[in-house]
């Protein structure tokens, strides 16, 4: 017994559901935990921010979170924002919404020691990150650690800094930058090559809560909220089957590819489903090739056809009648005929005769009539 033909449309639309599962278990989920350094406002161990989001509201500033469906900071819900060892990639888009805020007046923190995952934004702002620092101690300089003196803070490691046209060092581990800022639009953007300042492990190292607090704080020029970022975090809805779609490039591949094979169906006409039986007809009997097969000869007007074969039949008919070779010629075979029956003779020359012209169609069948006829009887 032969299997059952698998139909290519339904095994294309399963390679796509699997590769879109696929991408949906392979996108952020806010429930992932990283059990080391977090910097996390949510974050109550060693490794969170908790501690100074507490601090800076101890002082008197409000304090709220980005997370959701996008990173959209703005000047709006807040005046400082807090970028602290992000966990998550840093895209393009997310580069241009900073931007955004800064051009708006805002201040942006960024504090991290690994350059791959905000290399985007880094790059955008013309500053790298080079070699581990040399101390563990960084002298402060500049007006932003004045208001609440900060003299020198203290990290467990950290990053020195190569900054392009427009920085300031702010910071300095006596041989590099870990500090550093520049102007950007209306507002600021700040650097620091270490996380250890503001999580909570380390604030009450040196003047790590002061720096943290200047940074909160001095940098903002009318007061407003200050803003942590938790997008970056995993803190945003779990990517569902849409979000792959609509905002990954391979889910807006698949997309493509779907529709375009939903074209392909509906201009090819091809069927979704198993083939369907053609209706049993009866076959066809003998009559009906005959008429078809003249209906075609008198359409294509091709007449000696006919009259050919009813010659043939008549020349073989009469010399089997007279016991001679078909092959005979017909004027010997009609002596032959003449000889037992000079009727049938003079009938048969005439029908010859006659079938070696055109007829009108009711002629040759008259004429049909009449050969058959004259063979019946030559034969009885």
């Amino acid at each position: 017994m032969r299997g059952r033909r698998v139909d290519p449309l339904v095994v294309a639309g399963l390679v796509l559901l699997v590769l879109t599962l696929g991408l949906t278990a392979l996108g952020p989920r806010a429930e992932d935990e990283d059990h080391g350094v977090t910097a996390s406002v949510y974050d109550e161990g060693p490794g969170g921010a908790a501690t100074l989001r507490r601090l800076i509201e101890a002082l008197g500033a409000r304090t709220t979170t980005l997370e959701g469906d996008r990173f959209t900071p703005a000047i709006a819900t807040a005046r400082v924002v807090f970028m602290l060892h992000a966990s998550e990639f840093v895209s393009p888009d997310d580069v241009a919404a900073v931007r955004a805020f800064l051009r708006d007046g805002g201040t942006v923190v960024v504090a991290h020691d690994v350059e791959l995952l905000i290399q985007p934004l880094l790059e955008t702002f013309d500053v790298h990150f080079v070699q581990g620092v040399t101390q563990n101690r960084t002298r402060l300089v500049g007006p932003a650690f004045t208001a609440v003196p900060a003299h020198e803070i203290q990290s467990d490691g950290g990053r020195e800094l190569r900054l392009g046209t427009g920085w300031d060092a702010i910071g300095t581990d006596d041989r590099a930058p870990t500090v550093a800022m520049r102007a950007q639009g209306n507002g600021r953007i700040i650097v620091v090559g270490t996380i250890t300042p503001f999580i909570n492990s380390g604030l009450a190292l040196a003047d790590n809560a002061l720096f943290a607090t200047d940074l909160a704080l001095a940098t903002q020029p009318g007061g407003g909220s200050v803003a942590f970022d938790e997008y970056h975090h995993g803190v945003h809805p779990a990517a569902n089957i849409l979000a792959v779609v609509e905002r990954t490039w391979p889910g807006r591949a698949l997309l493509f590819v779907m529709i375009v094979a939903f074209v392909f169906v509906v201009l090819t006409g091809r069927r979704l489903g198993p083939p369907l039986p053609l209706d049993p007809r009866p076959p066809r009997s003998s009559l009906e090739y005959v008429r078809g097969f003249a209906g075609l000869v008198r359409r294509a007007g091709r007449q000696e056809i006919v009259r050919d074969r009813l010659r043939r039949e008549l020349h073989a008919g009469l010399a089997r009648s007279a016991g001679l070779d078909p092959a005979t010629p017909f004027a010997t075979i009609v002596e032959r005929v003449h000889d037992a029956s000079p009727a049938r003779a003079d009938e048969a020359a005439t029908l010859d005769a006659g079938l070696r012209r055109r007829l009108r169609e009711h002629d040759l069948v008259r004429t049909v009539g009449r050969v058959t006829s004259l063979l019946r009887e030559e034969a009885s």
